[in-house]
């Protein structure tokens, strides 16, 4: 009989807990069962949507490509007009301008 008692001592609260805890989540989620009834319908317009995605992104990859030949054929061969490449340092900035003070005299 003991052996009995310990398993309802210890699967009664076990069960009290988990009855609680579905309680208070079906508060914050839907417990009732799940519907398939669109799925396939819900499959298909993913599998668009994908088809749609890769088809865009091939299409910026390529445009990408482009620009990047562009821009790479545009230094080339035009460089900046101010451009010298025998002048590698750059001038010191010029000082800061001297602080001016008050002269006061005394009284």
């Amino acid at each position: 009989m003991s052996g009995a008692m310990g398993f309802i001592k210890r699967a009664v609260p076990f069960f009290v807990a988990l009855v609680i805890g579905v309680f208070i989540s079906s508060f914050f989620v839907d417990l009732s069962r799940p519907r398939f009834q669109g799925f396939r319908a819900r499959g298909w317009e993913r599998y668009r949507e994908g088809q749609r995605m890769r088809m865009e992104m091939d299409e910026l990859k390529n445009e990408n490509l482009r620009l990047r030949s562009h821009c790479e054929a545009s230094t080339e061969t035009h460089e900046h007009p101010n451009f010298d490449p025998t002048f590698d340092e750059m001038p010191a900035p010029p000082p800061p301008p001297a602080p001016r003070f008050k002269i006061r005299t005394a009284r």
